[in-house]
């Protein structure tokens, strides 16, 4: 019975020494977890920091979008008023010149032919 006691009293210590490892792994594997945990935090601070920034571009093109689209609009107009301006100037040089050339074409042409009363 003494060697059963003596042989338990080994396999205690083996059992503790198995508990210690044991206790070891898992203090390792706490600060681990706990250094994951940290990183993870910082992680999730920076996708913030970045879904901040990322909205503000997202603003920033929008407004720039609706800028452009407003300068061409503006544009448009103005081009469709210049282009108007000059039709109008170019119509009243086109009636002008047409005057001008009836007036050299009436200065040119021959004076009618009369009739004769006896013919």
């Amino acid at each position: 019975m003494a060697d059963r006691i003596d042989h338990l009293t080994e396999r205690v210590q083996v059992v503790e020494v198995k508990v210690d490892r044991l206790s070891s792994t898992v203090g390792q594997l706490t600060t681990r977890v706990d250094g994951l945990t940290t990183t993870v935090g910082q992680l999730s601070t920076r996708v913030d920091g970045l879904t901040t920034r990322v909205d503000g571009l997202t603003t920033t093109v929008s407004e720039l979008s609706t800028a452009m689209a407003a300068g061409f609009v503006e544009q448009r107009e103005y081009t469709e008023f210049s282009h108007a301006r000059l039709e109008a100037k170019m119509d009243a040089g086109f009636a002008r010149v047409d005057r001008k050339l009836d007036q050299l074409i009436d200065a040119h042409r021959p004076p009618p032919k009369r009739k004769r009363r006896n013919e």
